[in-house]
């Protein structure tokens, strides 16, 4: 397995939050903590200013692999459910029909994303969440403006929820709740035999602190009493305060001992590592990471940057390939080029010298068959009238210097003939015999014509290679 690389991001109006996990065979390891700040001024998009988008371009300069981005907990309605089916596919039907239930708004508006916490024969513990889908889409649009591709949203609350499991500080038997009192605003989770029950925002910080802390206290003390039916009556829920340095407790934990009969417990939120490192974990853990309230429509578009991506680099690669052979050919023929106007050169310089060898050669091959007498015309006839044999007439003798002798003549008898050119052949290997023909007036006697090649002259078509 070769390296792999995960982002969590978490998003709020004036702050981006990122943690980069390396996955290798090694295990998994933080390669980056980052974060960036800007002042959120006015009303509408949060992330459409030009200083938010400054600071989006900066974690887009870091994130690295698939980024999973986190929704604000406060604008997102979840619900722990017992479903009776075990099929992913009829859980998500379901789902649906939950939310439809409970949500405000028409669920064609909502992106709904579907979690199995515990399975069994003929059921399915479910975590459901929901939230406008236009509330998404201004996440989506405004990280695409930065360079920043998410691929899942997740929403805040599981981000703590994974590092409060990570740091063991969920029983696996009984129950529990956590009271986070994070930047955003506070949120209530409630446990019971190390899985969630409920899930439930309690709202943002509004103008006055004391307000606020009033409304905590009131809605927590409602949330855990309306919860008994769910997780059973008896002894007072343990209860676990976590808040940011940025949100003091005050005398919360007083009034929460008052409301609710129970003795909270105090720990700084910041003694679990980054939210967004919960995040990144939650991508990496494969039953949670098919929880995203994401549109359908942005897994199309990441395929379609693959695919883009991909025919890019094998358009680059064939190009390069392409180049390669054309670009050696170029050279092959100039090389060869090269070596052919070498060599024209070579033929020209030599040429001159070969062809007045050649004349040289002509001449003394010229005079030396002009001064050999072996073969003159007078040696030729002595030889042939001495091997001329009895019943042989010759009528006619031509002698062509370095050519041939053509003899023509007639005989009383045709093997005559065919005895008198094989003594020739003996003494002239190229001498043969042709055009014997009965004569008009004499029809017992036959007419020949003999001839014989002579050294230096053509040889005869029939002696030819």
């Amino acid at each position: 397995m070769g390296v792999q690389y995960t982002t969590g991001m978490a998003l709020r109006p004036g702050a981006a939050e990122w943690t980069v996990l390396r996955e290798s065979r090694k295990g998994q390891e933080v390669v980056e903590h980052g974060r960036a700040e800007w002042e959120v001024a006015g009303d509408g998009n949060p992330y459409a200013s030009p200083e938010a988008q400054a600071a989006l371009r900066k974690a887009a300069g870091r994130v690295r692999g698939e980024i999973s981005v986190a929704a604000e907990s406060a604008k997102t309605l979840m619900r722990v459910v017992d479903l009776p089916s075990t099929d992913p596919a009829e859980l998500a039907g379901m789902a649906e029909l939950q939310v439809d239930k409970f949500s405000p708004f028409p669920v064609e508006q909502m992106g709904i994303a579907v979690e199995a916490l515990v399975a069994t024969e003929k059921s399915t513990r479910t975590l459901i969440a929901t939230t406008q889908r236009e509330l998404v889409e201004q996440i989506g649009v405004a990280l695409r403006k930065a360079g920043v591709h998410a691929h899942r949203v997740d929403v805040e609350v599981l981000g703590w929820w994974q590092l409060l499991r990570e740091a063991k500080a969920i029983p696996p038997k009984g129950r529990k709740a956590f009271l986070l009192m994070g930047p955003g605003g506070a949120e209530l989770v409630l446990a019971r035999d190390g899985q969630p029950v409920l899930f439930r925002s309690l709202g943002a910080p509004g103008a006055t602190p004391e307000g606020f802390l009033e409304e905590v206290v009131e809605e927590t003390a409602y949330t855990l009493t309306a919860a008994e039916s769910e997780i059973g009556s008896g002894d007072a829920v343990p209860l676990e305060i976590r808040y940011a340095k940025d949100r003091p407790a005050d005398n919360l934990a007083v009034r929460l001992k008052d409301a609710c009969a129970v003795e909270p417990s105090m720990l700084s939120l910041e003694s679990l590592p980054p939210l967004s490192e919960g995040l990144a974990h939650r991508a990496l853990d494969a039953n949670a990471r098919r929880f995203s309230l994401a549109p359908p429509a942005w897994g199309t578009e990441e395929q379609s940057r693959e695919v883009r991506r991909k025919l890019l680099i094998w358009s680059a690669g064939f190009l390069l390939v392409w180049l390669a052979v054309v670009g050696g050919l170029l050279v092959g023929l100039r090389i060869r080029r090269h070596r052919q106007a070498g060599l024209t050169r070579s033929v020209a310089a030599l040429e001159g010298p070969a062809t007045e060898a050649r004349a040289v050669q002509d001449r003394v091959e010229a005079f030396e068959r002009y001064t050999e007498r072996s073969f003159s015309a007078l040696e030729c006839l002595r030889t042939v009238s001495s091997l001329q044999p009895q019943g042989i007439d010759l009528t006619s003798y031509e002698y062509s210097k370095g050519e041939e002798v053509v003899l023509q003549g007639v005989a009383e008898v045709v093997d005559t003939i065919f005895d008198f050119s094989e003594e020739l052949k003996k003494q002239f290997p190229s001498a043969k015999s042709s055009n014997i023909n009965p004569l008009s007036n004499d029809p017992q006697k036959r007419s020949f014509t003999m001839t014989i090649g002579l050294p230096g002259g053509a040889v005869p078509e029939e002696e030819a290679p």
